[in-house]
């Protein structure tokens, strides 16, 4: 599987991009005879963004993983970065309520054959990999101990558990 990006916030965007944003928000506002500022392009783009992730919620909402889903998180804090796992059951929509709060800045990609979330906040950045466990008893054993040979004997991508149409 090839990496592809699922979702991200603006601040993630190329210049073209972002000029493509505008432009659609531009011919949003223009569609509606809105009057066009720099304040009403800036809300038409962040509500382009919002629909982009509801879409995405969307499509999660009735998907199921076989087993339980693992999150895996490189966190980065002001002292340092820690680990973190955590068990989130097996419906697909419980990665996207994984976002840390007060993260300012959210992408979801399939990189290197795994579903990652990269969230920048004022601190640091914070890097999330959901994986499914291969059975009950393996997901267990990950979350007692969760060293990379373990989670990497006892869990598995979950790409092919999305639904084809963010692929």
């Amino acid at each position: 599987m090839k990496n592809k990006i699922i979702y991200k916030d603006s601040f993630f965007n190329t210049l073209e991009e972002t000029a493509h944003y505008v432009a659609c928000a531009r011919d949003a506002l223009a569609s509606r005879e809105a009057t066009i500022t720099e304040t009403s392009l800036a809300e038409e783009v962040s509500d382009i963004s919002q629909l982009e992730l509801d879409y995405v919620q969307y499509l999660l909402e009735t998907e199921v993983a076989p087993n339980d889903i693992i999150a895996i998180a490189d966190v980065g804090r002001w002292n340092g970065r820690v680990l973190g796992i955590k068990n989130i059951g097996r419906e697909l929509k419980n990665i996207m309520q994984y976002f840390v709060s007060g993260c300012s800045y959210v992408k979801i990609e399939v990189k290197n054959g795994n579903v990652i979330h990269t969230e920048v906040h004022h601190d640091a950045t914070n890097y999330i990999t959901f994986r499914v466990a291969v059975n009950d008893r393996a997901a267990e054993l990950v979350m007692e101990n969760p060293t990379p040979k373990r989670i990497k004997r006892y869990t598995r991508s979950l790409v092919k558990y999305l639904p084809k149409e963010m692929l």
